[in-house]
């Protein structure tokens, strides 16, 4: 866990505490947020369709 600063693209309100983000190493700037992490035997579980039967 680092303390870092905003690229100027970023708006503080984009960001929330815990979230994962994209930061430039050299500079330690955040410059994206990133969607979480899912594990893919989650993803595997997932319905993708619901079936017409019952």
């Amino acid at each position: 866990k680092f303390v870092v600063d905003l690229a100027d693209t970023v708006s503080p309100t984009d960001i929330e505490e815990g979230m994962r983000v994209g930061v430039d190493r050299n500079k330690y700037q955040i410059h994206l947020p990133l969607p979480p992490k899912i594990d893919p035997s989650v993803t595997m579980m997932q319905v993708e369709e619901k079936p017409d039967v019952t």
